[in-house]
């Protein structure tokens, strides 16, 4: 099952590139699905990813940005972006998250 496998990826998979894609994945194939937002959500949140090179894709920056680009107007979009902006542990998504807040103003 396409769906189960995608999930388990980026949840589990130890190399974070792979993460970032089946999240990629997810966003593209499941967004009209009611738990979708709860799932990418908690990536913002959940994901361990750390940065150890500058290149690095986060998978919490690529839940966030499926986020923005298919639920913009969701009701918790906007506290999610001030929340990463203020708290997440990577400089990049937290610079990813205020930028987004300031266009949105």
């Amino acid at each position: 099952d396409t769906l189960a496998l995608l999930q388990e990826s980026a949840r589990c998979d130890t190399d974070s590139d792979v993460r970032c894609t089946a999240i990629e994945q997810l966003a593209k194939g499941w967004k009209d699905q009611a738990w979708l937002f709860e799932f990418l959500w908690d990536g913002t949140f959940h994901e361990p990813f750390e940065r150890k090179e500058d290149w690095d894709d986060n998978p919490r920056q690529v839940a966030l940005n499926a986020i923005l680009e298919y639920y913009p107007n969701h009701s918790e979009t906007r506290s999610l972006l001030q929340d990463r902006a203020k708290h997440d542990p990577d400089p990049e998504l937290r610079k990813f998250a205020k930028e987004n807040l300031e266009s949105r103003i």
